[in-house]
């Protein structure tokens, strides 16, 4: 599967696609907000569908959504706000951890920087958005997941105050916590 982003003069889109050896399938919109998406980023379901996180500018604020495809090679459920803040919410990165759940993360902007923030969706819904990062310069948040519930987050995060030296930053979810 690929998925992609076009910015046409007045027709933003996010697009996906697929195909093997015997066949192609033509491009289906994930999204078509109005706004610019950015940065989309997918993880595959084990039955062949696609969960979608993607940036976008929501009323002069960037937020992060999610679009989960309803069934393979069918069309995608109405896109949901993830981060629901009043800061810029922006990198999102999304990981399957079972039929029904998925963890989404990004970074969100603070008065002194920035920190990475995840939210966890099951089928009630979505949980409370929680931070992660323990420095007040902390990006690129990249999350692995798998069916059996656990999930892996890496991002890239200050040493110390001011030093502008960075580190790559591990935490893993068990399944219940960080």
């Amino acid at each position: 599967r690929i998925l992609w982003e076009t910015n046409a003069p007045g027709r933003p889109r996010i697009y996906t696609s697929w195909t093997d050896a015997s066949a192609y399938e033509a491009p289906r919109r994930v999204a078509a907000p109005l706004g610019d998406p950015v940065r989309p980023q997918a993880a595959l379901g084990s039955l062949g569908d696609l969960h979608v996180v993607y940036g976008l500018d929501a009323g002069g604020n960037e937020e992060v959504f999610y679009a989960r495809e309803v069934a393979p090679g069918a069309g995608f459920a109405v896109p949901e706000n993830v981060s629901q803040s009043n800061t810029p919410s922006v990198k999102p990165s999304v990981a399957r951890l079972s039929s029904s759940s998925v963890l989404v993360a990004w970074e969100e902007e603070t008065a002194s920087g920035f920190e990475v923030r995840v939210a966890r969706r099951d089928a009630t819904g979505w949980g409370a958005p929680a931070a992660v990062s323990s420095a007040s310069l902390a990006y690129s948040p990249c999350l692995d997941g798998g069916d059996d519930g656990r999930a892996a987050l890496v991002w890239s995060e200050e040493s110390a105050p001011g030093s502008g030296d960075f580190d790559l930053r591990l935490r893993t979810w068990d399944g219940a916590a960080w």
